[in-house]
């Protein structure tokens, strides 16, 4: 089997995970800390056509059509896709999302056709993450938004550095009385996702010296996000491995 289906499987099964996680999101307090991280970036006064690549469960399409915008979700994944659609009819608005499977990576849309481009958490998958982020400046418009919350997932495989963070944060799990779940001891997929490209880059440094060769000339970074957004067991495990907000202008 393949890298990318290996890959592709895993996702298959977090799909229902992640329906729970966007669910609570949506549900709970965590919506009022979306909308203040979002609110300076995301126009509400019109409707944007957003592209949402590797929307999993449907967070963003729920979340941004209930601020009465147009929402194309991509995924390579065709079980986030259904667990998308089955949230986005209980929570969201259908009328003003579509949903496609596609490549991350080679998108089959023409140039210049979305206000934003969205991604959450998927860049750090990508076999080609420079070629990803080529084709998500090419669909955008002159003066679009290229939105993107990442973290250093699996630097820890190979910096020492990064390591020592991981490991911290599994001390701290354990001191705050949790069992660490078994994915975060390691496991056969380590093997692969060592070898992805990003799994050796610190970020967002490398997505800022990208976006900036490929000519962004605004580009602003958020190094961490409020405290709040995670259960207290992956607060304790990512208190050194904070998601960062990148979002990078299309030069017009």
């Amino acid at each position: 089997m393949s890298k990318l289906a290996i890959i592709n499987d895993y996702w298959s099964t977090q799909a229902e995970a992640f329906t729970e996680i966007s669910v609570d999101e949506l549900t709970s307090e965590k919506n009022a800390l979306w909308k203040s991280i979002l609110k300076p970036f995301v126009q509400t006064d019109r409707k944007l056509e957003i592209l949402d690549v590797g929307c999993g469960a449907g967070f963003f399409e729920i979340f941004l059509s209930c601020l009465g915008h147009h929402v194309t979700a991509v995924d390579f994944n065709g079980k986030m896709l259904a667990e998308a659609r089955k949230n986005i009819e209980k929570l969201g608005r259908p009328e003003l999302t579509k949903l496609m499977q596609m490549d991350a990576q080679n998108l089959a849309f023409q140039d210049s056709v979305f206000d934003i481009v969205i991604s959450r958490n998927m860049t750090w998958v990508l076999e080609n993450p420079q070629r990803a982020y080529g084709e998500w400046l090419r669909v955008l418009k002159p003066h679009g938004k290229l939105i993107n919350f990442d973290a250093n997932w699996f630097l820890h495989l190979r910096d020492d550095t990064a390591r020592r963070n991981f490991e911290e944060g599994q001390a701290a799990v354990v001191e705050h009385g949790f069992e660490l779940k078994e994915s975060d001891h390691g496991g056969e997929l380590d093997n692969i996702f060592r070898e992805l490209p990003l799994s050796g880059c610190w970020r967002p440094q490398w997505d800022f010296m990208t976006l900036a060769n490929m000519g962004c000339e605004e580009i602003a970074v958020k190094f961490s996000l409020p405290k709040g957004l995670y259960d207290e067991y992956y607060e304790q495990l990512y208190k050194a491995i904070p998601t960062f907000m990148l979002c990078a202008v299309k030069t017009g």
